[in-house]
């Protein structure tokens, strides 16, 4: 699977735990208490689901080739974003060369 489609699965199952914890009591309670035993089923199930793509994710970036080739990030400073972005942002591959916008 390719890391764009990685990081979509990713996402999708990130909307799903936000969408089931806004409503779920028990959920709500288990994040007011960080307390994972509080959670629900389908909770504990979103949070394994969510993990599971995450780490996906990260196994695809680690095959990323190293600096130097054709892969690049839209920013050339990507630690300014935060220690974070460098697990999200996706990379882009080069394919070409261009002096001028036009």
């Amino acid at each position: 699977m390719t890391s764009r489609a990685r990081q979509d699965a990713w996402f999708k199952h990130m909307n799903q735990l936000r969408n089931h914890m806004k409503g779920c009591r028990d959920c709500k309670g288990a994040i007011a208490a960080f307390s994972v035993h509080r959670m629900c089923l389908t909770g504990s199930r979103l949070v394994v689901s969510a993990a599971a793509e995450f780490d996906a994710v990260l196994e695809v970036k680690k095959k990323y080739p190293v600096n130097g080739t054709d892969m690049v990030h839209a920013c050339p400073d990507i630690a300014a974003h935060g220690p974070a972005a460098a697990l999200y942002a996706q990379p882009l591959s080069v394919i070409g060369i261009q002096d001028g916008l036009f």
